[in-house]
C-alpha cells in the first residue's frame, strides 16, 4: 500500500519526534508495512534508528529485552542519571517503580557508573562586605541606587529530560542536539502526541 504526498509528509515529523512505525501508522491511517517499507527506501528523510527504532523487524523482541520495557524508557533513565536525576526522579520521570529503578542501577554498572560522594559543601554563609560609612554629609544624602541584572530571557519549549508524558513532543529545535534538543512541552490533546497548535503542523491542517 503506497502512501500519498500528505501522509507522507506527516510521517517525516512523526519520524523526526521519536514515533515508533506503529505509531505513525496508527495517527496516519495507513499500514506499519507500508511506512517501514518507505522508510527503508527513503533514509535521508528516515535516518535509521537502534533495534526499536521503529524499524520493520525486531522492535518487539529488543523491546522486552530492555531494562524499563522499552530502549526509549531505557536511553531516558541513562540520560537522567548522567544529568545528575536521584533515582526517586528517574522513577517519576520515566514512568517506572522507584523498586525497579533501584535494582537496575545496582545491575548495570556499565549503563549507570556508580557515582562519587560530593565533597563536603562550605558553608555558604560568608560574611558579607560592611557599608562604608560616608562621613560627609553631602555623600549622606545621596540615594543609594543598586543595580540589578536584566531578567534571563525564557527559553521556549522543554527538553526531553523536562517533557512530561502527557507533554507535546513537537520539535522545535534540530534533533542531532540531542539531549538538548528542545520540545513544546504544551498539555496535549487526549489520545495525541502534540497540542491542538501544532496538531495543525503535523497533520496540515489549521487549528480546530
Amino acid at each position: 500500500m503506497s502512501m500519498t504526498k500528505q501522509q507522507i509528509a506527516s510521517a517525516k515529523t512523526m519520524w523526526a519526534n521519536g514515533l515508533s512505525a506503529s505509531k505513525i501508522a496508527s495517527e496516519i491511517g495507513a499500514s506499519r508495512s507500508a511506512v517501514c517499507g518507505y522508510a527503508s527506501r527513503h533514509r535521508q528523510d528516515f535516518p535509521a534508528r537502534g533495534p526499536t527504532g521503529g524499524g520493520p523487524r525486531g522492535g518487539t523482541q529488543a523491546a522486552s529485552k530492555s531494562l524499563f520495557g522499552s530502549s526509549v524508557m531505557e536511553r531516558r533513565a541513562i540520560a537522567m542519571w548522567r544529568a545528575g536525576r536521584t533515582a526517586s526522579q528517574i522513577a517519576d520521570g520515566l514512568p517506572a517503580s522507584l523498586a525497579t529503578v533501584k535494582s537496575n542501577l545496582r545491575r548495570h554498572p556499565d549503563r549507570f557508573p556508580p557515582r562519587e560522594e560530593p565533597p563536603a559543601r562550605k558553608d555558604a554563609a560568608a560574611k558579607q562586605p560592611r557599608q562604608r560609612v560616608t562621613s560627609s554629609p553631602e555623600e549622606a544624602e545621596k540615594p543609594v541606587v543598586v543595580e540589578t541584572p536584566p531578567p534571563e530571557s525564557d527559553t521556549a519549549g522543554v527538553t526531553i529530560l523536562e517533557l512530561s508524558d502527557r507533554g507535546c513532543r513537537f520539535l522545535l529545535t534540530d534533533p542531532a542536539l540531542g539531549l538538548d534538543a528542545r520540545y513544546c512541552g504544551e498539555k496535549a490533546v487526549p489520545g495525541k502526541s502534540w497540542c491542538r497548535h501544532h496538531m495543525g503542523a503535523v497533520f496540515g491542517m489549521g487549528e480546530e
